[in-house]
């Protein structure tokens, strides 16, 4: 486990970290071991009475142990070595202890509960040294030991023999894995790739055109996990989005080939992040089945897990159709089940092995409703219009279009919505030079002159994003309204809108004679440019078609 800790200039009460070793390859640091003056320990076996007695860096420290040093300079953000082949836990350790004061610590390389000793009903009272303050801090007996620490514990008797043989138990860990997908379709003939592709051969890797495979696991405790195999099925025939399109190789880590070692962009890419070693391709002859598992013969380290610790989610691969070019979004093939191998740090191995079977969920989503609001009184006026300028907009006949998307973290873009007539934005129908605007962001227009608006923001997600935005009427059409930002305008979080509730986004009207809500333009299609937050680039947008839904059916 990656582990730092202080020691600060004077006395420190430590421990062992849990390994039986010396301090000297716990720490493995020279400059920190050339300032260790002293080590003592706690004889409470000596013919002669309970003392201290002292060890070098080089000697082995015990597990379960309480260690005071001296240090002659304070050093920070101490880690612990990470040769595995030099620090290896004990399991099952027998402690030392008497009636009285003992210097013990948490027995293994996790956080200990102090009621899990067979003798806690012998503890009076506990004690930890704070070095920062050089003063003791009493713990509760009901609480942990934590690592790296050394204690002072009471005990009201001596404990029975068998008391004192202390074993291993791994925590219960509640985990919670999750995988997520993301059709990232851009047309019959894409150009964007992926951010987190290995765009370092982008001759050799598909487009977006691709489906995103995102995992993310939770866990209860505070102990880093990682991923040593998989198995995914999917609905349709699949393969890696990577080589040439006539012959795309099983194993990403074997393309280019030739023997020449690719410089591959291993960024966000979790299987890449973990190790050149993970192969990646058809699972078992099965075409709609991907696996992922590490070359024959090599060993699960905690240099080739795929790593969950900052319980994140972590790009797995990208994916597409095997055997014809996506042309709509729908022919993408899309998850349906799963089987992760997953392990807790430094215990990659059979016994230890969680299996986790996960049904994936699409990571964005996108709902359209509509309602609408005919008023034969025509006094009628949409709260989330702008309240200023009443006499401007359309108020007896609108269609109220709102939005609502499942991810917190995605924003729009830029939209398209069909309709099955002629359809204008639902704004200035009087007073105002030029009739209609085709872009509520030009009215009132400051470089006329004229007085700044008071724009409500609060519910209509176009104006509460920028007042950069542009609404108006599509290219070549007046059957569909499209939203984008005024030309220049760079698309970032304070102009991107973000609808993870339901929001208005804007609201239309027609231009022929409306009687009834039966003369309202219906919305019959939809197009979004969706982004994920911070990342406001095409290679990263997710394009979603969704059916308007009425809302007063």
């Amino acid at each position: 486990m990656v582990f730092t800790f202080n020691i600060q200039e004077g006395w420190n009460f430590i421990s062992s970290f849990g390994y039986p070793n010396s301090l000297t390859n716990i720490i493995n640091d020279q400059s920190v071991s050339e300032d260790i003056v002293v080590i003592f320990f706690l004889n409470v076996n000596n013919v002669n009475g309970t003392r201290y007695e002292s060890l070098t860096v080089n000697d082995f420290l015990e597990q379960g142990k309480g260690y005071w040093i001296y240090s002659k300079n304070t050093h920070e953000n101490i880690r612990i070595n990470g040769e595995e082949h030099i620090l290896i836990t004990t399991e099952n350790i027998s402690l030392t202890l008497k009636q009285g004061w003992n210097m013990m610590s948490a027995p293994f390389t996790n956080e200990y509960n102090i009621q899990d000793f067979p003798f806690s009903s012998r503890i009076e009272s506990i004690y930890s040294y704070n070095a920062n303050i050089s003063d003791y801090e009493q713990i509760d007996v009901s609480g942990v030991m934590n690592v790296g620490i050394g204690y002072w514990v009471k005990l009201s008797s001596d404990p029975e023999p068998s008391e004192l043989n202390i074993t291993y138990v791994p925590p219960v860990i509640d985990m919670n894995f999750e995988m997520k997908y993301t059709r990232m379709f851009d047309g019959s003939i894409p150009s964007n790739k992926p951010n987190d592709l290995l765009v370092n051969f982008s001759g050799g890797f598909e487009s977006q055109n691709v489906v995103k495979i995102e995992v993310r696991a939770t866990t209860s405790l505070d102990i880093p996990f990682g991923i040593g195999a998989f198995n995914i099925n999917f609905d349709k025939p699949v393969t890696l989005a990577s080589g040439p399109a006539d012959s795309t190789p099983s194993n990403w880590n074997q393309y280019p080939s030739g023997g020449k070692l690719p410089n591959y962009s291993f960024t966000r890419c979790a299987i890449f992040e973990a190790s050149d070693d993970w192969n990646v391709g058809n699972g078992y002859s099965d075409i709609s089945k991907l696996t992922g598992t590490l070359s024959a013969g090599t060993a699960l380290t905690k240099n080739n897990v795929i790593n969950m610790v900052d319980n994140q989610w972590k790009t797995l691969c990208h994916v597409t159709a095997k055997y014809e070019s996506p042309q709509a979004v729908d022919d993408l093939p899309l998850p349906t089940s799963s089987e992760f191998l997953v392990y807790p740090e430094d215990k990659y191995n059979d016994e230890d092995t969680i299996i986790c079977n996960v049904e994936a969920q699409e990571a964005v989503s996108l709902e359209v409703k509509y309602t609408k609001l005919y008023d034969e009184t025509f006094n009628a006026i949409p709260e989330d219009l702008h309240t200023n300028y009443e006499n401007f907009f359309t108020k007896e006949a609108v269609v109220k279009i709102e939005v609502k998307m499942s991810d917190t973290n995605y924003g729009i873009g830029a939209f398209d919505i069909g309709f099955d007539k002629t359809a204008k934005p639902a704004s200035g129908t009087g007073g105002i030079p030029g009739g209609l605007k085709s872009n509520w962001n030009n009215y009132v227009n400051d470089s006329s002159g004229s007085v700044n608006p008071s724009y409500k923001k609060t519910q209509c997600a176009v104006f509460a994003a920028s007042e950069n935005w542009n609404i108006g009427y599509g290219t070549g059409t007046t059957y569909k309204i499209f939203g984008t930002l005024s030309t220049g305008t760079i698309l970032n979080e304070n102009n991107a809108i973000y609808a993870n509730d339901w929001v208005t986004l804007c609201y239309i009207t027609t231009t022929g004679e409306v009687n009834n809500n039966d003369d309202l333009p219906t919305p019959i299609s939809t197009e979004f440019l969706l982004y994920p937050t911070g990342n406001y680039n095409h290679s990263d947008r997710v394009i979603v078609t969704t059916n308007p839904v009425n809302t007063q059916n």
